[in-house]
């Protein structure tokens, strides 16, 4: 390796000597060049032309008012030269040393060198080695630096891309209403801190995409992910099911057994339907979300867990502690809670949901469907009591038993139960009756009239800008 030195001295005799010094002289085997000149434009000149100097050695006395701290100036403020190490000579005038001093001191220069001491060659050698060396170091550091930073940036854009292709996923599964914008927001906010959340929501919203899309969003994306609907454990066996057991702690425990929790470790537990586990169970996971601990069945010995957990209910959290049996303690513990809006609240993501469930279900069934303005129409008219649940059941249905390429109003069936419905609410008034009777009469016209909003005014005998307003109101 050879390590290029430039050298800026107003006396060409000095420059010459020291070349022929520079010759006989190596850097841990490396050799040494010198290139040089004897004024400021020189000095920027080859500062521009010589990408891969090491070290400026500089007089700051130079004739014809030229300016040494000029030079170094130029050289700090150079991000080409930023890694340079700087030498300044000098003359050993009054002052000299005072003022190298401060521009050492500052980091301005490196360090520097009284041209006129006797052990001026020892000292220019010394000087040099130690400079080469830490202009190495510091280049190997930057480098490193540079390289920790790249990796970063790669991280980051690997981090956003995978982001937003879990983003356009959700949505394309849940809709692009303002409301569930909001509530993806909202979710990813959450998913980066490590909280305990609880999703509210009616059967049928969707609370087990957004329990995934947290735990895929999050640090934890790495690690497993449980889904646990606790209407489905029996009371017998739920305690071993989430906390483990020992061997003996009761009849069937033949041997020790890990329960979801320590299973789960570094992942993420989603207990659905959680108002229905007993208050003693909901005791043990206070204990989990407080001291990030568990106790197996017939064991006192505390096991250190690291499980994120969300859970779901398809009631506000208020109603779950009152008619639910849930535990007060619950809702002091709860770091986030997020309610998922109902689709009857959001019925401009229909259009989009039943384009994508018919796609869905054509790949399932091997058919070729395509669904009609006037289907739509019918199934936005509806409230959907069991939600996006239900509207895949009714548009699968549909899909399966239509034989002609085009699913129309009459080929969409719903259960009685399925009738639309107000959503429930504790208003008695007569407005809210009368509403409803508008709304049944609105609705009983549109069907009569195949979903056509011309033949349903004329049924209804009143003039559009009345139709229109109670469709606005009521919601159709």
């Amino acid at each position: 390796m050879v390590h290029k030195i430039l050298m800026i001295e107003d006396k060409t005799d000095f420059i010459n000597a020291t070349g022929e010094l520079l010759s006989h002289f190596n850097h841990r085997g490396d050799t040494v060049t010198l290139v040089s000149g004897t004024s400021e434009n020189a000095a920027k000149q080859l500062l521009d032309e010589h990408s891969d100097l090491v070290i400026a050695i500089i007089d700051l006395s130079l004739e014809h008012n030229d300016s040494g701290v000029k030079i170094i100036d130029y050289v700090r403020k150079n991000k080409k030269n930023s890694d340079l190490r700087i030498i300044v000579l000098t003359g050993g005038q009054a002052g000299d040393e005072f003022s190298e001093r401060n521009l050492i001191e500052d980091k301005t220069i490196n360090d520097y060198i009284l041209k006129t001491t006797s052990g001026y060659k020892d000292r220019l050698f010394t000087s040099i080695s130690t400079q080469i060396d830490n202009y190495l170091l510091i280049k190997g550091k930057n480098h490193e630096l540079k390289s920790i930073k790249q990796d970063l940036e790669e991280t980051r854009n690997y981090l956003e891309n995978y982001h937003k292709k879990l983003r356009d996923e959700i949505l394309y599964k849940m809709g692009y209403s303002k409301s569930i914008k909001e509530l993806i927001k909202k979710v990813e906010n959450t998913s980066l801190y490590d909280v305990t959340v609880l999703l509210q929501g009616e059967t049928g919203v969707g609370k087990d995409l957004i329990a995934n899309y947290i735990h895929k969003y999050s640090n934890r994306s790495g690690k497993p992910f449980l889904r646990v609907p606790c209407s489905c454990i029996s009371e017998s066996t739920a305690e071993s099911e989430l906390f483990g057991h020992k061997k003996g702690s009761f009849t069937d425990a033949k041997e020790d057994k890990i329960g979801y929790f320590e299973y789960l470790n570094g992942g993420t537990l989603f207990l659905d339907e959680v108002q229905t586990l007993k208050p003693e169970i909901q005791a043990k996971l206070l204990i989990v979300m407080e001291q990030k601990v568990v106790i197996r069945k017939g064991s006192n010995i505390e096991i250190p867990v690291n499980t994120r957990l969300i859970m779901a209910g398809s009631e506000k959290i208020n109603d779950l502690v009152q008619s639910a049996g849930f535990l007060t303690a619950f809702k002091g513990r709860i770091d986030e809670i997020i309610s998922i809006p109902p689709l009857r609240e959001r019925k401009e993501d229909i259009p989009h949901l039943a384009t994508r469930i018919v796609n869905e279900a054509n790949m399932e069934y091997n058919k070729n469907m395509a669904i009609s303005i006037k289907a739509v129409e019918k199934l936005m008219c509806y409230d959907w009591p069991l939600n996006v649940r239900q509207l895949i059941k009714t548009i699968k249905s549909a899909v399966r038993n239509t034989e002609t390429g085009t699913i129309l109003p009459e080929n969409l069936f719903f259960e009685e139960s399925d009738a639309p419905t107000f959503p429930d609410n504790d208003d008695y008034s007569l407005r809210s009756a009368e509403n409803l009777c508008y709304k049944n009469a609105i609705l009983r016209a549109l069907e009569k009239a195949n979903y056509n909003n011309e033949d349903a005014i004329k049924l209804l005998d009143i003039n559009r800008m009345t139709y229109y307003k109670y469709k606005r109101i009521l919601g159709i």
